[in-house]
């Protein structure tokens, strides 16, 4: 099944994160091929309010119609940090964050890595353990798809050298300990099944 998303586009190169305001499955969409779908005044209200709230400009967000196909097996390894740790992380190295609310704190970060040239780190916000409605932040090294990956039966990827170097840089950034950043492999990070 295809499922098509609209939303505003958040303006990193790669990976972006897309704040969704529709989300439909629609079966004679493929990932190539689909009807677009307009930004309507009620959207632009609510972007009005994004705006306002993350302190990004009109630009920094475009809109965008995207496709996505729905399948288990997304798995997202990294580190688990809290928003609050991430606040820290921010007032130890001067960067203003005031603004951000939660909603916020992965984009900040992600906008935070690119501005420092940073692209062995992507932020990315979800639930763990899944369901356990405890969102936080995974400082993602990497990304795969397993389609025999499920939520409930899945291999865990290592925690590799060059993972470890990495940490050192975070660790030593963010005054925080080996053990405040448990490494983690998360199936299926933004919920589509």
């Amino acid at each position: 099944m295809v499922f098509k998303i609209a939303g505003w586009v958040s303006s990193f190169e790669q990976p972006v994160i897309v704040l969704v305001r529709r989300r439909r499955e629609d079966p004679k969409s493929t990932m190539f091929r689909f009807h677009c779908v307009r930004e309507l005044d009620a959207d632009r209200e609510v972007k009005k309010q994004v705006l306002e709230e993350s302190g990004l400009n009109d630009e920094d967000l475009p809109w965008r119609l995207t496709s996505i196909t729905n399948h288990d097996g997304v798995q997202i390894a990294g580190w688990i940090i809290s928003f609050e740790q991430v606040r820290t992380w921010f007032d130890r190295q001067g960067y203003k964050h005031d603004d951000f609310g939660d909603d916020f704190v992965g984009i900040a970060l992600n906008r935070w890595f690119k501005d420092r040239n940073i692209d062995y780190l992507w932020a990315v916000g979800t639930d763990y353990p899944r369901g356990s409605l405890q969102p936080v932040i995974v400082l993602v090294r990497r990304r795969r798809e397993d389609p025999k990956s499920t939520v409930s039966h899945y291999y865990r990827v290592r925690e590799l050298d060059a993972d470890s170097e990495v940490k050192k840089q975070v660790m030593e950034e963010t005054g925080l300990s080996d053990e405040d950043l448990p490494w983690v492999t998360v199936v299926d990070p933004f919920f589509m099944n």
